[in-house]
């Protein structure tokens, strides 16, 4: 075993007590060190398999550790190898009986879910502003990951009436998800973490099982995350993170990088380790990562190396517009794969925006090259799918009043609001699934009409204790006659039954796989994954994904398109210099996921929000070197006037430095309707000195506010001028941010 493992890895391995933190580099081999450090406890009975918690940021990765651990002849079956949520839900249903008013059978809502109940709640108040479901559903998500109370949360945010009436719905939102036995992502981490504070017998009964915690991917956990980490690993205090601040990139749904300099500071006496050389991509790629990453500031200094080949060098192309840029990528992977030997599986095209995928699949359409869109509509998410699902999920909790909304009409029994109305009027109290269970088979009128439905998930209940998993469900799709539903010669209906048909293999290889797990670990299973969960490797297929959702994957080929101002890196009114190197950090990644061959693209002019318009180099271009011309004067989002001079003149219009006017093969089109802001950083000032003659500011240096993502901080800095105040926040530092636009509030 230890051969498989360098110096620093074996010796870090062996070091299995007291607090660890370990930064990992990009493909560093971090899954081999974890896996082989759970093998050496295991091996050398410093804890039984159950002992052991291992954290991972993607069910994928939580699986690969058991494989790997059984391929090295470890019995890791009881291991608790999981995602955080896997986890929670894990310990929330073994301890439904301490949770108020929830019972172990409890539903997990998804996204689509939970945006339906908020919908309900809005409609049932008679109000018309479609922009507040995802205004509450934003404020939901950052209520329960920032570790408040709801009285907490009220007390800083709830100022004027429409805070008030976002905060009302919320609060009918919490109570409805618990009448319905339901919980969503957010409430599986909020519940745990809620359980472990306020119940000692729980807390201790966890900590002192868990005598080896090992977390992955530190560096994305949130506040409530942290402090489920730090109550569970209290008393053994055997905690081993691994983390790399350098792929930190998840900031915008709460993860912290400053959580490592915590758990340095929390755990007394952790060690702290690098893990710096790199398995998994060429000399060349490497060298472009480090050069990207050393331009940030907020990070521990580290630099990866390789051992392995210089490899073919990192292709750079710019392109006119981004036609051009699709068929360049397209006729490359084309050639990649008739000339190179290349499958199309090892070949990834990365972006930073979902919205750029279209003209890539036009061309790849055109030209026959299979692909996959990484981290579009999830296949449990599609509309047939839900529809099967739900009738699974009433079963298994019946106070699930959005699963059984959904197939009290599907397929259709002339059932509408009226009737269900009607059923809620004699419900006394009931889930209306159990009281449609209730009624008397002599009904008449409109409670008859639920009585079909009555008796057939009468017989489902029944039949659920006879038949295997997959039985069962081949049952329930049959007698309620669902693909009847999708009849018509269409391409979409055949697709619908096609999905149907995929559901129910799924089910049958999950019940291969695990011969004693029951409907309610299926629906578990489901509600937790991911869209890397479901990645194929042997799909041959070229994956179009943002850089988001391919974090953890690698591909021996990696084009990375759009690399443009305000596409990648995104930037907006209020980015700050923290924001900016987060799109760095998201940059560094899509760098090493590449293994042997890079394509960086830009285009000078892109089709977005409905109109063509021209782009500027991304700064990430010239802090690689490839465009040696300075495009900023004054440091951060300020630009001088030569942002389009150095594009080498390959038949495509130039740009005169002066006066921005088009001018193709010099003829001075002087008066062409092509002109452009010379000055991101000034068109900012001038927007910003346009609000000279608003209300005066009402902040002073001082006064202690509060902001929707960041927290609470204090004044430090008033510009008049620009209208902007410069703010530190106890968790996110010193930010500059404008007061017409920022959601700040004083407290």
């Amino acid at each position: 075993m230890e051969n498989m493992l360098n110096e620093v890895q074996n010796k870090i391995v062996k070091e299995t007590e007291g607090p660890i933190m370990v930064l990992a580099g990009a493909g560093s081999g971090k899954t081999r060190v974890l896996t082989h450090r759970i093998a050496h406890i295991l091996k050398n009975n410093l804890a039984s398999p159950f002992e052991v918690l291992a954290i991972t940021f993607t069910n994928k990765a939580a699986t690969e550790i058991k494989n790997r651990l059984f391929l090295m002849g470890i019995n890791s079956a009881t291991v608790w190898a999981m995602t955080f949520h896997s986890m929670c839900c894990r310990i929330l249903r073994l301890e439904a009986n301490s949770l108020d008013g929830y019972t172990s059978s409890f539903s997990i809502f998804d996204e689509q879910d939970k945006k339906s109940v908020i919908k309900k709640i809005v409609k049932e108040l008679n109000l018309k502003d479609d922009s507040l479901v995802s205004e509450v559903d934003d404020k939901l998500s950052k209520y329960k990951m920032s570790n408040m109370t709801l009285d907490e949360y009220k007390a800083i945010n709830c100022f004027i009436d429409h805070d008030k009436l976002v905060f009302d719905i919320m609060v009918r939102y919490e109570n409805r998800l618990k009448s319905e036995n339901a919980m969503d992502f957010d409430d599986l981490i909020n519940k745990t973490l809620w359980l472990l504070k306020s119940n000692q017998h729980v807390r201790e009964k966890y900590q002192r099982q868990f005598r080896y915690i090992l977390v992955d991917e530190f560096q994305d956990t949130n506040e409530t995350q942290y402090e489920l980490v730090k109550i569970l690993g209290a008393y053994h205090q055997n905690v081993f993170a691994v983390g790399d601040e350098d792929q930190s990139i998840y900031g915008w749904r709460g993860a912290s990088i400053d959580n490592i300099k915590r758990f340095l500071k929390d755990f007394s006496g952790a060690k702290l380790y690098k893990l710096e050389q790199n398995y998994r991509s060429t000399k060349t790629i490497i060298d472009c990562a480090n050069k990207i990453i050393k331009n940030n500031k907020n990070r521990i200094d580290k630099t990866l190396f390789t051992e392995n080949i210089n490899g073919e060098n990192v292709v750079y192309k710019k392109c006119y517009e981004d036609k051009d840029e699709a068929d360049f990528v397209t006729k490359k992977i084309l050639e990649l794969v008739k000339l190179n030997d290349y499958k199309y599986k090892d070949i990834a095209v990365l972006m930073r925006l979902n919205a750029f995928t279209k003209k890539f699949e036009d061309k790849f359409v055109a030209y026959n090259i299979p692909y996959k869109i990484f981290g579009g509509l999830k296949f449990y998410e599609r509309a047939e799918i839900k529809n099967v699902m739900a009738y699974f999920k009433l079963l298994v909790n019946p106070f699930d009043e959005e699963s059984f909304l959904r197939v009290i009409n599907f397929p259709k029994r002339g059932i509408g609001d009226g009737a269900i109305q009607k059923l809620k009027d004699v419900s006394l109290g009931q889930s209306l699934f159990n009281a449609t269970l209730n009624l008397s088979n002599a009904e008449t009128g409109t409670l008859a009409k639920f009585l079909p439905f009555k008796n057939l998930m009468t017989d489902f209940i029944q039949k659920i204790k006879e038949m295997t998993l997959y039985d069962f469900a081949k049952y329930v799709i049959d007698e309620t006659n669902i693909l009847a539903e999708y009849s018509n010669d269409t391409d979409e209906d055949t697709n619908r039954k096609l999905n149907i048909n995929e559901l129910l293999q799924n089910i049958k290889n999950y019940q291969d796989e695990n011969p004693t797990k029951t409907l309610v670990d299926f629906l578990q299973m489901v509600s937790l994954s991911t869209d890397i969960d479901n990645y194929e490797e042997e799909d041959n297929s070229v994956t179009l994904a943002t850089v988001h959702s391919v974090k953890g994957l690698e591909f021996k080929v990696v084009f990375v398109i759009g690399l443009e101002e305000k596409y990648f890196p995104i930037i907006r009114l209020d980015s700050t210099e923290l924001d900016m190197e987060e799109e760095r950090r998201l940059m560094y990644v899509a760098i090493t996921r590449a293994k042997e061959r890079l394509y960086l693209t830009c285009s000078k002019s892109r089709y977005m929000y409905g109109k063509q318009s021209f782009s500027q180099i991304s700064r990430f271009l010239r802090e690689l070197g490839y465009e040696t011309r300075s495009q900023y004067s004054n440091g951060f989002g300020e630009y001088n006037n030569s942002i389009y001079d150095d594009y080498e003149n390959d038949g495509y219009p130039t740009y005169n430095s002066n006066s921005y006017a088009y001018d193709r093969n010099n003829n001075n089109a002087t008066n062409s309707h092509y002109s452009y802001k010379k000055d991101f950083g000034t068109s900012i000032n001038n927007f910003m000195h346009k609000s000279a003659n608003k209300k005066p500011i009402d902040f002073a240096v001082g006064d202690r506010v509060f902001h929707s993502n960041y927290g609470v901080g204090f004044i430090t800095f008033v510009d008049s001028s620009t209208r902007t105040v410069k703010i530190d926040f106890e968790r996110f530092g010193n930010k500059t941010l404008s007061v017409d636009f920022a959601p700040i509030k004083k407290l």
